[in-house]
């Protein structure tokens, strides 16, 4: 396909991701009041796919937090706003909308700081094969220190440490995705007797066994990560495939994927080896006037105390 030339540049189709978060209330807290929020449902979540699906978009990502935001105000802001709490795990739910869709990807959060390497690769391997190679893994550290604290650990980790640890991950995990299953190592071979072949399986890493799961379409999923600090980018230029971007001030977007492709060229990385998303919201209507009414209207359901403990 053709597409229109700017100033004698030719135009770039844009990349269209949904939003979401399988919560109560993802950025905007307090729009659970909607008179047109559903619930939750498996159901809601397969139609939204499927509409998603039938209307282009190459993807769903899903933002995902292991903590509660309690820094504002303890956990009541959070709680009585749905400020991303109750929030389900997703990994559970992709398996119903790929198989309810035909194109449409799925952007899953994972954190390093708290998963383990076997389990994941093994995870992401299966909705791998599962989704047809349709599955995309969001990188993250995470920050919130009741995270930590609800999975044993005194305190949250430093920032750099929390990326040193996620370097070392992601060695690990690259070989059990990557390494573990030769191509042909599934041979099924009725005759021989062979459903794998063990000449054909590696186990050359840290990590005492091989994957579960065989290999896959993608092996390793498309990777995205959203770190915008110094360690942050330090991690995207060496791993990512998509970086997700705050879109809110054009100025300050522009700015960091200035530097983000500047660092790619140091990394021996090719400048537009990484994809650009920015988070924009967009209110749509068939006129102007309407899509301001709109939005107003989505406005008075605003909960400001469940957006100050985002904040906090």
């Amino acid at each position: 396909m053709a597409y229109p030339s700017v100033n004698g540049s030719p135009r770039k189709p844009w990349i269209m991701n949904a939003f979401a978060m399988m919560a109560p209330g993802h950025l905007a807290p307090g729009l659970w009041k909607h008179p047109d929020q559903q619930p939750q449902t498996l159901d809601h979540w397969v139609q939204l796919a499927k509409f998603l699906d039938e209307a282009g978009f190459h993807g769903i990502f899903f933002a995902d937090v292991l903590g509660n935001y309690d820094i504002y105000g303890g956990n009541a802001p959070a709680l009585k706003s749905g400020a991303q709490i109750p929030i389900q795990d997703v990994s559970l739910f992709i398996s119903a909308l790929a198989y309810n869709t035909k194109n449409l990807s799925f952007g899953v959060t994972a954190s390093t700081t708290y998963e383990n390497p076997y389990a994941l690769a093994r995870k992401f391997s299966t909705l791998d094969q599962l989704s047809n190679g349709r599955i995309g893994w969001n990188i993250v550290t995470s920050y919130l220190e009741s995270a930590a604290k609800s999975y044993g650990k005194e305190k949250l980790l430093e920032h750099d440490e929390r990326y040193r640890m996620a370097r070392e991950f992601m060695e690990v995990v690259y070989k059990l995705l990557e390494g573990s299953w030769q191509d042909g190592a599934i041979e099924t071979n009725r005759e021989t007797v062979v459903f794998a072949n063990p000449a054909k399986i590696n186990k050359y890493y840290k990590c005492a066994g091989l994957n579960l799961v065989g290999s896959s379409p993608q092996r390793t999923p498309f990777l995205l990560q959203a770190g915008a600090s110094k360690a942050g980018q330090d991690f995207a230029t060496t791993h990512a495939e998509a970086m997700f971007l705050p879109g809110m001030v054009p100025a300050k977007t522009g700015e960091i994927v200035r530097s983000m492709k500047n660092l790619l060229v140091k990394k021996g990385r090719s400048r537009d080896s990484v994809k650009f998303i920015a988070g924009i919201f967009i209110c749509v209507d068939e006129m102007d006037e309407k899509a301001q009414a709109k939005f107003q209207d989505l406005m008075q359901y605003a909960d400001l105390d469940g957006t100050a403990s985002l904040f906090g």
